[in-house]
């Protein structure tokens, strides 16, 4: 049972909570009340008063004045099984004369944990930060950030060889926020009305630091501002005084065998605590993929070389034909103006996989469109070698690579270097599209079988770039030669192979197709998820699944390494696929929102009443910040590895996904002030990233970018089918 006592320091009290009887078993809560002004620098106290009420729960309070103003906390501390929980009352007031109308004001809580410096530690903050393990010593750097940039406003620090874990987290949820109070000097420190605090952790000299701040300090570093990432800083304006505000946080202590046994028992236990609340649809979830059939089927073109395709990146304010809004990767801004005169086959727009799914749901005349757009691949995109483009400049009629290629139109999946070729990622994507389009034209009694030989020569491709340890590097010029160890393409060996995941569904689907032949597509799959298994699941660490930010941890990485090691485990039928794909599956639920962050008003995003239920967080730099749509792609394999496992919040979380995915969609009862039916932006800005280099504001829409179509309609309905629907 954990106890709660207080010491005393000279004529203050601090706590102290205690799990064990250990030196090491224990919180401890130095200067429990600690405040920053945002012109008067600081002050950290202990109370002046406290009272036992029960053996497990006290009262604490300590009073202030500074700036002209009376400043009270009231704080109850209150033991449970696994777990303290703080609950805080915060009141200012008058004191003699006015408080200073400039002035604002900011708490801290800081809990330590007491550990040698050589003790290794692991942290998480859910769809943000994922740490390798470090010592105590090697912590060189405050990791804090804003509340509703992270899925659930926590951090969770696990010890790895004692296989146990401690949590700080908000158990009162932020509801409001107004805008920060900036003025042209573009301070980074500011006043701002926002119930939105932060919550992380920094290294001392003999222990850990948990830290919580309301309003938020998000540091030593922050990409809110700009690509230098300065810290920020919210005060809470002390005008209008009286003022209260109540915050409650809470700290738990539990056991998980590995890093992703802890972020997901702690994660989970948080969604129970707060039990998601997911937006309400005015629609089906059948109903939204038609929608966004409508406006797929408008987007289809046929072009003047006999070729065709869909023009599916467009801004859904301005309409078909239309740039998509401009945005930003890596703090990179990205020209926008080629995408209307390119066709995409892989990540980003999904060419093939539209043929697929129109063609199946519709048959008629979307039966000869998808032909000749697949015919218009099949012509001109393969090498001689296997190798495939998934990019065609219109304009110049000619395909081009994704990265190296001088002059040639630039996407935001940019990388560095001269040496023109494409990603292993945007060469599968197509090639299992084009599979698919082969199989259900067979099926009608149209077999393609240039198709068939494509998709099969890339197959090969990938037989013959395979190393021996089942890898694969992440991206090759046309003859096969690895690009890898560069800027890009990752800075190792270990990130360099990062996407092995990504090949295995498909050779899995060709080896199947193969009959007897198809063996050594069987073989390579179980090489390359026998390496995957053995490489990245047990670091649990999971990198370059994106391509425009392609060396970072991400959620996509993640959701590939669960999909493919459950497909795995349905080809053989051994368990120990079917454990790693859980193991992944636990890190992936957490890059998605279980709680709804304040929209700021006046934003298109509170004007649609969004919530970030579901919605999933993209990359380690923006963290949540930024979300989108991409986990439809993999809740198929999320929900049928729950109901094998008995894991029923991983069945939970993919109908989170499902619903919160739709919002912002043009529907018959609500166009959402885009142009047509079947419309929705490409991401959502829950937090600033950026914002003084002109990139994604907090309530902000952007994109779109033909992917969500994809996702929309394939992934979800993938979901739909398995669950019988």
């Amino acid at each position: 049972m954990i106890k709660i006592a207080f010491l005393q320091e000279g004529q203050g009290y601090y706590p102290r909570i205690l799990w064990g009887d250990g030196p090491a078993d224990a919180l401890i809560f130095p200067a429990p009340v600690t405040v920053h002004y945002l012109n008067r620098g600081s002050k950290a106290m202990n109370y002046t008063k406290v009272s036992k009420r029960s053996d497990s729960e006290w009262a604490a309070e300590a009073e202030w004045e500074e700036a002209g103003c009376r400043f009270r906390v009231l704080d109850v501390w209150s033991a449970d099984e696994g777990r303290a929980v703080l609950t805080r009352r915060f009141l200012a007031g008058k004191a003699e004369g006015e408080c200073t109308p400039a002035e604002g004001v900011q708490l801290e809580l800081r809990a330590e944990i007491p550990s040698d410096a050589g003790r290794t530690w692991r942290f998480a903050h859910p769809a943000t930060h994922y740490s390798d393990p470090v010592p105590l010593s090697e912590i060189r750097e405050a990791k804090v950030f804003m509340e509703d940039r992270l899925t659930y406003p926590a951090v969770i620090a696990f010890q790895p060889e004692e296989k146990r874990y401690f949590t700080l987290g908000r158990v009162s949820l932020p509801v409001f926020s107004e805008a920060p109070r900036r003025t042209a000097a573009k301070e980074n420190f500011y006043l701002q009305k926002t119930e939105v605090g932060s919550i992380g952790y920094s290294g001392g000299r003999d222990e850990v630091v948990l830290r919580a701040f309301w309003p938020y300090f998000e540091g030593d570093r922050s990409v809110a501002l700009n690509a230098g990432r300065v810290p920020v800083s919210a005060y809470y304006p002390l005008e209008g005084t009286p003022m209260e505000m109540e915050l409650s946080y809470d700290f738990r202590f539990g056991h998980g065998d590995t890093f992703a046994d802890a972020v997901y028992g702690a994660f989970k236990g948080y969604a129970e605590l707060n039990p998601p609340q997911p937006a309400e649809l005015p629609f089906s979830l059948e109903d939204s993929m038609e929608y966004r059939r409508v406006s797929l089927r408008r987007s289809y073109c046929e072009l003047e070389n006999g070729g065709a395709g869909f023009f599916f990146h467009f801004d859904p304010r301005h309409g078909y034909g239309s740039q998509p809004s401009g945005f930003g990767t890596s703090f990179n801004n990205i020209p926008h103006e080629s995408y209307t005169r390119i066709l995409e086959y892989g990540f980003t727009g999904r060419q093939l996989n539209t043929v697929y799914s129109l063609a199946s749901s519709d048959g008629g005349e979307w039966i000869e469109r998808g032909r000749k757009v697949v015919q218009f691949f099949v012509d001109r995109m393969p090498k001689p070698s296997g190798f495939l483009y998934s990019l065609y400049d219109i304009e110049n009629d000619k395909p081009f690579a994704s990265f190296g290629e001088e002059g040639a139109p630039k996407l935001h999946y940019i990388s560095h270097g001269n040496i023109p070729g494409n990603y292993l990622r945007t060469m599968v994507e197509p090639a299992f599209d084009l599979l698919m389009c082969y199989q259900l034209y067979a099926s009608l009694g149209s077999e393609q079988a240039s198709w068939w030989e494509t998709t099969r020569n890339f197959a090969d491709f990938l037989l013959n770039v395979q190393n021996e340890d089942g890898s694969w590097y992440r991206a090759f010029e046309p003859d096969g030669t690895p690009l890898k160890n560069a800027e890009g393409f990752g800075n190792d060996e270990f990130s360099s192979k990062s996407a092995s995941s990504i090949p295995i569904l498909y050779l899995i689907a060709m080896g199947q197709q193969a009959g007897e032949a198809g063996r050594k597509y069987l073989e390579a799959a179980r090489r390359a998820g026998d390496y995957v298994l053995e490489t990245y699941v047990p670091l649990d660490h999971y990198l370059g699944g994106t391509l425009d930010n392609p060396n970072v941890i991400d959620k996509e990485a993640a959701q590939y390494t669960c999909a493919a090691l459950y497909g795995m485990y349905k080809l053989t039928g051994e368990k120990r696929y079917l454990e790693g794909s859980v193991r992944a599956g636990k890190i992936f639920v957490t890059w998605n929102y279980v709680w709804n962050a304040p929209c700021l008003p006046g934003t298109d995003l509170h004007r649609a009443d969004f919530k970030t239920v579901g919605n999933g967080g993209i990359n380690s730099i923006w963290g949540g910040g930024v979300v989108d749509i991409y986990s439809l792609f993999h809740i198929e394999e999320l929900d049928r590895v729950g109901e094998e496992t008995g894991e029923d919040f991983f069945r939970r979380m993919a109908e989170w996904i499902a619903i919160g995915t739709q919002q912002v969609l043009s529907h018959p009862g609500d166009l959402m002030g885009f142009t047509d039916l079947g419309m929705q932006p490409e991401g959502f800005g829950v937090c600033n990233q950026g914002i003084d280099e002109g990139m994604i504001a907090k309530g902000d829409i952007w994109g779109t970018l033909g992917w969500i179509y994809s996702a929309g309609i394939y992934g979800l309905g993938k979901y739909l089918a398995a669950r019988g629907r």
